[in-house]
């Protein structure tokens, strides 16, 4: 009946069961409240007053209900974004070279120059015998050279290169996360290629440094950042130029980072 007493709590007690919905707590602690002041309202027969003292009761239900929400946090678009999870590395890193705009393959060029020199300088060798490059994971898994981003690799068939996950010192530096060393004495011991590869490879090649080039901390690299040598050089002589190639490194993980990112928004 429209104006009734009975209208009147049916529209509080709806107000109520919306307000308690995401509070399931406070919602079992107001129904024993409302049966308790609903004994009362009984007991006095149905008074005035008891109506009164039961529609007061549910009123102050809701109100502390709606203050009670409005105290719980809120995701805000940033918290959201912050929660969610960091999509992984993608397996095919050979495609992050397609979004390189004209800056950063500059950017690439000039790093691997720098490699070149600084490591040269470091080990008080010639430039000419220094070379650079950068790898990347192909669709088909395999590890292969970035044509566009070589330095000093004159030797044509040596960009058809390619190992597997794990093979080679490329392999094992994606493979790992960390930087790898090898080093030709009578073979190339665990960083070993298989044949077919090892037929491409520079026979004067004697060294080579692979860096992980890594977008994201805790996941697999992007690239991976070599510098090797064509000439005979000791293990203690190669650390001379790690703090030359860790800065360089962690230079192509900020273009790295920049490319993955514009990659994650188109999806």
């Amino acid at each position: 009946m429209a104006g009734s007493p009975f209208g009147f709590f049916k529209d509080i007690a709806d107000t109520l069961a919306k307000a308690l919905k995401k509070n399931p707590p406070l919602a079992l602690v107001g129904l024993v409240v409302v049966i308790l002041a609903t004994v009362v309202a009984i007991n006095f027969g149905g008074s005035l007053a008891a109506l009164l003292v039961l529609a007061a009761t549910m009123v102050i239900l809701v109100l502390v209900a709606i203050v009670l929400e409005s105290r719980r946090p809120t995701s805000t678009p940033e918290s959201s974004q912050a929660a969610r999870r960091i999509p992984p590395t993608p397996d095919d890193t050979m495609k992050l070279v397609d979004l390189l705009d004209d800056d950063e393959r500059d950017d690439i060029r000039a790093l691997l120059q720098g490699v070149v020199l600084d490591t040269a300088s470091a080990l008080e060798a010639p430039t000419n015998q220094i070379r650079s490059n950068l790898f990347a994971r192909a669709a088909d898994g395999r590890l292969r050279m970035v044509r566009d981003f070589t330095y000093n690799m004159n030797r044509p068939q040596e960009l058809e290169v390619s190992m597997p996950v794990g093979r080679g010192s490329n392999g094992r530096a994606y493979e790992s996360g960390r930087i790898n060393f090898a080093v030709f004495k009578k073979d190339w011991g665990k960083n070993d290629l298989e044949d077919v590869e090892l037929d491409r490879v520079h026979p004067d090649l004697r060294w080579v440094i692979s860096m992980p080039v890594c977008a994201k901390q805790g996941q697999p690299p992007v690239w991976i950042l070599n510098v090797d040598g064509l000439m005979e050089q000791k293990m203690a002589d190669l650390n001379k130029a790690l703090a030359p190639l860790t800065h360089w490194c962690q230079f192509a993980s900020v273009v790295a980072a920049g490319v993955l990112k514009r990659a994650e928004e188109e999806e």
